[in-house]
């Protein structure tokens, strides 16, 4: 297993943390958040790889217990995960199943099936139906965060290099938080079933929103969701 440059782990909030890193030569940063549940396991979406320090200090704050991908383009590091951590669950999207079924070594469920109802009030699923990539949002609730993969981006000022601030400008991704124009246009495939899922999102209580690629919002989230996607 190939490990990319990556930060260290970064508190956010109770039970919630990040990890930021690179993914090969893209330009484009990637985070792994880190939820921190009751019972003492945590649970990873997006997993990155990390180096015996960095592992180290991820096992002292819980388990690992559950590897959640979420969406059919963030699965690089899953099996490395669940082949150190056996007792694991990684659930996949529904939609997406049969598209990771080559690519992720172990599949033991679906987040939208068999993320455990005890679990809801911690850590919430919500299915970003209609979509091609199968994105799941999740909600922690203790920390009134919504984490999203590629749905929403949140670049400004000098936070790319030149050529990657040019394409996102181009893609309607930069100096704005929300969906890329790429988003918009290709991955989604059916707005009305989308669009139902971001009203089904916006009845969770939530205020920071972290994604993938570009900077966390604070706050306002549930507001800036609202705007971005003009419900």
């Amino acid at each position: 297993m190939t490990l990319y440059p990556h930060g260290s782990l970064s508190f956010i909030d109770d039970g919630l943390f990040v990890v930021e890193g690179r993914w090969r030569r893209s330009p484009f940063e990637r985070k792994m958040t880190v939820f921190r549940l009751a019972s003492g396991e945590i649970a990873l979406h997006s997993a990155i790889a990390m180096d015996e320090a960095g592992m180290t200090a991820l096992e002292a704050i819980g388990r690992p217990a559950w590897i959640l991908v979420p969406n059919s383009g963030h699965f690089s590091d899953a099996s490395w995960y669940g082949e150190r951590y056996p007792s694991a669950r990684v659930l996949v999207p529904a939609s997406a199943r049969v598209k990771l079924f080559e690519k992720i070594r172990r599949i033991d469920g679906s987040l939208d099936e068999d993320w455990p109802e005890a679990l809801h009030g911690e850590l919430a699923v919500v299915p970003l139906d209609g979509t091609r990539i199968g994105e799941v949002a999740l909600v922690h609730g203790p920390s009134r965060t919504l984490v999203l993969t590629d749905a929403v981006f949140n670049y400004s000022g000098r936070d790319l290099p030149l050529f990657a601030r040019w394409f996102m400008r181009a893609n309607r991704a930069y100096g704005r938080f929300g969906p890329s124009r790429i988003f918009t246009s290709l991955v989604v495939q059916n707005r009305d079933a989308f669009l139902a899922s971001i009203d089904a999102l916006l009845e969770h209580d939530f205020d920071r929103v972290i994604m993938s690629h570009g900077r966390m919002l604070d706050s306002g989230g549930k507001d800036a969701i609202r705007d971005a996607f003009a419900i």
